[in-house]
């Protein structure tokens, strides 16, 4: 921890290094493209139909025991969950073994990375994590990339395509593929706007110039007293100018805002820092993210608590309809869920997920499948005996992983040792349903 400047040169020094360092301004393709995502928000939200939008939550993936993919927005409407990846591309875009590519960047040399199979895939995690969290399958995702940059010249094929769009397009498109879609119940879009609500954001560090950096701040490096289950954000701001500086020394002020929107303020003097890692590069005044607490103008947490599986203190940390942006803070949660295999009994239909076939050393038959009722904390097997005769295909359509499936527990010994058969077909139709 550096020490408070005594001398007045090192009062002057502090004074401005502190306000070069609070004046940084943000990147202006990271603007550029922040901006772009706030322009799709905008115009999903104004569509009829919009319930709320979501910007920037990040849904982990339930096949790796950390790591999250972000969305750029998501938004619940009446009749589907939209997850959009917002791409801000300009020049000729090309559609190559079903993906997009950008011409610019395969003429620099650089490797395509998929796009549409990377938003479809979110997509599909998102799916599951609706049925760990509350035993429903989300019926409607729409997986959708928008072109925000006027100047793209996407083609034919790319246009074709029924996941891409312009965003000068949004509202015909949109209009048109949600037509064929039921409305939904208000139970059930008040379920998906909660689900949704529990998925974290970044934690956001800004500055006076305009700056704006996202990551993660490590928890255990930050000051005494930062914490996240007790602040959604936290303000720094010099006292005073450059004379009351050199007379006295520089203060801080520090002004806390918890979940309710409540303040707390302190004044301090510097000394103090935080590390805030960002996933894109080195970040910070050591490169490993570190700062000190005077250069920043805010800091805000995408999240209160970790997030867990089973549905429980892992709110996201926005109000419904909330985009994340520079002026965003306020959070809320849940209370932290009891052992997730408190929720099911012997006996009981679940929708699981199919998350891995087992198969036989010997002969590499499947003999079971392993299906997930809670990600990556209680799950069962279901020997294929159960399934009776069944055309290969036909496994593969029912059974196939990440694939949804109904199921009865015929018995439970622990989390991992459920053993589990076909849910009876009146509840596969919905009847008499668990």
């Amino acid at each position: 921890m550096k020490s408070t400047p005594v001398s007045l040169l090192q009062r002057w020094r502090w004074w401005t290094s502190t306000k070069k360092a609070r004046s940084a301004a943000q990147d202006h393709r990271e603007l550029v493209a922040w901006k772009a995502e706030h322009a799709v928000a905008a115009a999903v939200r104004h569509l009829p139909g919009t319930r709320c939008v979501y910007l920037e939550r990040r849904v982990p993936n339930p096949d790796r025991s950390h790591g999250a993919g972000e969305v750029d927005v998501i938004a619940v409407t009446e009749r589907a969950v939209l997850v959009i990846e917002v791409k801000n591309w300009a020049g000729p875009v090309d559609l190559v073994d079903g993906d997009l590519v950008q011409a610019r960047q395969t003429a620099r040399g650089n490797a395509a990375k998929p796009v549409i199979a990377k938003i479809q895939e979110k997509a599909d995690h998102l799916k599951r994590c609706s049925i760990s969290h509350d035993q429903q399958e989300l019926l409607e995702v729409f997986p959708l990339v928008v072109f925000a940059n006027a100047n793209v010249e996407p083609s034919d094929d790319v246009m074709a395509h029924p996941n891409v769009c312009r965003l000068s397009d949004l509202k015909a498109c949109l209009t048109t593929k949600l037509a064929a879609r039921e409305v939904q119940n208000d139970v059930e879009l008040l379920r998906q706007e909660r689900l949704l609500e529990r998925l974290p954001t970044w934690d956001t560090v800004t500055f006076d110039g305009g700056d704006r950096r996202t990551g993660d701040a490590i928890d255990e490096d930050l000051p005494p007293g930062w914490d996240r289950s007790t602040w959604a954000s936290i303000e720094v701001s010099l006292v005073g100018g450059w004379l009351p500086t050199m007379l006295r020394g520089p203060r801080l002020l520090i002004t806390f805002v918890d979940h309710e929107g409540g303040r707390h303020e302190e004044v301090t003097t510097p000394g103090a820092t935080l590390r805030h890692s960002e996933p894109w590069g080195a970040s910070g005044v050591d490169g490993r993210g570190t700062y000190p607490i005077e250069h920043l103008r805010r800091l805000v947490f995408g999240f209160q608590t970790a997030f867990t599986w089973d549905g429980g203190g892992d709110a996201g940390g926005r109000r419904p309809g909330e985009a994340t942006g520079p002026q965003d803070g306020v959070v809320g949660h849940e209370d932290p869920a009891s052992n997730p295999l408190d929720r099911f009994h012997e006996g009981g239909v679940y929708t699981g997920t199919v998350v891995k076939h087992l198969t036989d050393d010997a002969t590499g038959a499947v003999y079971a499948v392993l299906v997930s009722l809670v990600e990556q904390k209680v799950k069962g097997k279901m020997h294929v005996n159960r399934l009776g005769s069944m055309d290969p295909s036909m496994f593969e359509m029912f059974y196939a992983e990440g694939q949804p499936v109904k199921v009865q527990i015929l018995s439970m010994h622990s989390a991992n040792r459920i053993t589990l058969a076909p849910a009876p077909l009146e509840d596969v139709n919905g009847d008499d349903e668990e």
